[in-house]
C-alpha cells in the first residue's frame, strides 16, 4: 500500500512539476488548497530601496475581498519572511522603511517555498527565478484571523501552482 502511495505521490508532483518549471516566478498564479477563491500572484515593483527583493506577493482572498501585498526580507536566518505592506498597485505606493514597523496591516509571517524534488528554496524569490511548485505561508489563517480588515477565517493550507501569465 505504501509503496502504491508513494508511486502515485511522485506522479502527482512530477504532473505539477512539468507546469511551473516553465513558469518565472513573476508569472506564477497559485491557488489554496482550502479554499480556490484565494489566489496568490508576485508582481516586479522594480527597485525597492532597502528591501531585498524587487517583488510584492499578492494574497487575494476572493473578487470582492481584499488583497494583502508583501514585501520579501530575510534576515540572519536562513528563513524567507513577508513583511506585509499598503496596497501596492496604489498611484501613491512605494515601500515602506525596511527598518520601521509603520503600514504593516499583518506584520510579519514566514514564507516557504518548494519544488516536487521537496528541497526547500531559502532565498527570497527575485524576477526570473523558476516558479516553485508549492508555497506554505503558516501564519496566513492566523494573521488573516486576528489582524485582517475585515477579520477573516480560513482552514489552513497550501499555494499550489496552478497557471503561468496571469
Amino acid at each position: 500500500m505504501s509503496r502504491t502511495l508513494n508511486r502515485l505521490t511522485a506522479i502527482i508532483l512530477m504532473v505539477v512539476a512539468g507546469h511551473a518549471a516553465a513558469c518565472t516566478i513573476e508569472h506564477a498564479r497559485y491557488v489554496y488548497s482550502a479554499d480556490k477563491n484565494i489566489t496568490v500572484e508576485f508582481e516586479n515593483k522594480g527597485d525597492l530601496k532597502g528591501w531585498i527583493s524587487p517583488l510584492v506577493l499578492s494574497v487575494k482572498l476572493g473578487k470582492a475581498k481584499p488583497t494583502y501585498w508583501f514585501l520579501f526580507d530575510q534576515g540572519a536566518a536562513r528563513y524567507t519572511y513577508l513583511i506585509s505592506t499598503t496596497d501596492a498597485t496604489a498611484p501613491q505606493w512605494h515601500p515602506p522603511d525596511p527598518d520601521s514597523s509603520k503600514n504593516r496591516p499583518l506584520g510579519f509571517m514566514e514564507y516557504f517555498a518548494w519544488n516536487s524534488d521537496l528541497r526547500v528554496k531559502d532565498l527570497p524569490p527575485k524576477p526570473g527565478d523558476m516558479a516553485p511548485d508549492v508555497i506554505f505561508l503558516p501564519d496566513l489563517p492566523d494573521k488573516l484571523a486576528s489582524q485582517g480588515t475585515p477579520r477573516t477565517s480560513i482552514l489552513p493550507g497550501l499555494f499550489t501552482f496552478q497557471s503561468c501569465g496571469h
